[in-house]
């Protein structure tokens, strides 16, 4: 579980014999099953936050299901330990308190020649679509991570040359690289189809480019997991190796899964792309 640092998140407990959970001394946990929705910090004038609520109080069924605020006065990290009752077991919940990160993105479309000698090849994304793909971003790290990105920047790139289909990393090297935007953290290629040449990627991949990273995703990728959506998948994955390049990890659904990938991230990566005291 991720909370920001000097803001909250929430969790669903059902006790044990109505014991109420034990907590490390740097977090704040509430009990707020019974307070007002509406009248909640920091989630009152939150619509995600209401919504989020609303659906975790309707797990709500007996007396020992309850809902915590759970927060924190700054970043490290804690657990929550829902004591034993009857045969079972004690539960223990990882806590990171982590500080707000911004990562800034840079969206570049890329068209080039065709056979024919007309710029109609290259990806069938529009840079139309770049400030709702970041929010889907946002959606599956903010919560997770306490990373934001923010857009800088999403345009045409137009190449005068027959690149061909796919690009492969040949390709990026001679004619991409230099088009990486020097103002953003991370600059995103979409090239239509691409290929490396070592290593036969098929759905994208991530390029040093002095301290930044440059990130190319194909405009379709493999469905992985069932209810993922593929292309946010491929991309938010990518993203992981241009903020801390973790390597994959040999668990299932996770997103830097060698197998079955989802979204959500491991704490390996939690801590990797946005380190406790690390600004």
């Amino acid at each position: 579980m991720t909370v920001p640092a000097g803001g909250a998140n929430l969790v669903f407990v059902r006790l044990a014999n109505g014991s109420p959970p034990k907590h490390s001394a740097n977090l704040k946990v509430v009990d707020v099953t019974d307070q007002p929705i509406q009248g909640l910090a920091p989630f009152g004038n939150d619509v995600i936050g209401l919504g989020l609520m609303a659906s975790l109080m309707g797990f709500i069924r007996a007396s020992n299901d309850r809902l915590f605020l759970v927060s924190a006065k700054h970043p490290g990290s804690g657990s929550i330990v829902v004591p034993s009752g009857g045969n079972r077991a004690a539960e223990t919940l990882d806590v990171a308190v982590l500080p707000s990160k911004t990562v800034t993105l840079a969206f570049r479309y890329l068209q080039h020649l065709d056979d024919s000698g007309e710029m109609k090849a290259g990806t069938s994304l529009q840079p139309s679509g770049a400030k709702g793909l970041v929010e889907q971003l946002n959606a599956v790290y903010r919560p997770q991570a306490n990373v934001t990105f923010k857009l800088t920047r999403a345009d045409l790139l137009p190449i005068k040359e027959p690149l061909g289909q796919p690009i492969t990393d040949v390709g990026y090297h001679r004619y991409l690289e230099k088009e990486h935007d020097t103002n953003a953290d991370v600059t995103v290629f979409f090239v239509g189809k691409f290929v490396h040449s070592r290593t036969n990627t098929v759905d994208g991949t991530t390029f040093p480019n002095g301290k930044k990273h440059d990130v190319i995703v194909n405009d379709k990728v493999v469905p992985v997991a069932k209810g993922v959506d593929p292309f946010l998948r491929a991309l938010a994955h990518e993203m992981v190796h241009a903020l801390g390049r973790p390597s994959e990890e040999k668990r299932n659904n996770v997103l830097t899964s060698i197998n079955i990938e989802t979204l959500k991230l491991s704490r390996t990566v939690i801590m990797a792309i946005n380190p406790v005291g690390k600004k």
